[in-house]
């Protein structure tokens, strides 16, 4: 059974494709992250605003970004929904700024950390067979928040961090970036693999990167929001010329 949405549970919202682009997307963020429909505004709508608060005050920063290419109608729209007073939003100015605080963030000393480390097998040696491994090593995570993977100078830290300590994968979470933005990224990076889950809503958005000559990742398992893979590094093995 279809249920028809009433003028009053919607408030006199204008319909999504009356919106401004730049309005549907705060829609479409404010609907994945607070779990609500657009252009409804009934209790539900307002249950939803009230469990996710931190949420809901955090839009106010988007808003204030895209508010220069709203037209009146989105204005009133999106404000009325979010139910937010004009006199909250704040300047765009303010808005860039508080933007830029969170995503420009060199990367930090403690955002670079090896989270897994496994000592390698010995190998056997049997009859008179010798052999060596030049590079054996405990398998090195390293794992970063780069809080905007599009800032200027995070791919330049990362490249200058991984060439430091060598990691066999590298995790980069938070990266905010959109496909074809992220495909660019990624080709500056020193690696050949790698692996990716979006970004939806509001935040969010993972890379896994390595070079197939000395690891493999199978991905086990996939979904928007999270992937289960197996890790493999390669040892290279070498006959050796001693006697």
């Amino acid at each position: 059974m279809f249920h028809h949405i009433s003028y009053t549970e919607t408030n006199g919202l204008p319909p999504m494709e009356k919106l401004t682009p730049e309005a549907q997307l705060i829609v479409v963020i404010a609907q994945m992250e607070l779990e609500t429909i657009y252009p409804l505004m009934g209790l539900n709508h307002m249950a939803a605003i009230s469990r996710k608060t931190p949420i809901h005050s955090m839009l106010k920063v988007p808003i204030a970004m895209y508010l220069p290419s709203f037209d009146q109608v989105s204005t009133e729209a999106v404000l009325k929904w979010l139910n937010f007073k004009s006199s909250e939003i704040p300047t765009t100015e303010a808005g860039v700024r508080m933007a830029q605080q969170v995503e420009h963030s060199p990367l930090q000393e403690q955002a670079k950390q090896p989270i897994l480390q496994k000592q390698p097998e010995q190998p056997s040696l049997q009859d008179s067979a010798h052999a060596f491994i030049p590079n054996a090593h405990p398998t090195k995570i390293l794992v970063c928040c780069s809080r905007g993977a599009a800032n200027t100078f995070f791919t330049a830290n990362l490249s200058v961090h991984c060439e430091e300590h060598a990691p066999d994968l590298v995790v980069v979470i938070e990266t905010r970036t959109i496909s074809s933005k992220s495909r660019q990224l990624k080709h500056r990076l020193p690696f050949d693999s790698n692996e990716t889950l979006h970004p939806m809503g509001f935040c969010g958005g993972s890379w896994l990167l390595w070079n197939s000559y000395n690891t493999n990742v199978q991905v086990l398992a996939k979904n928007p929001k999270r992937m289960e893979t197996q890790v493999h590094s390669t040892i290279q093995m070498q006959q050796s010329t001693h006697p």
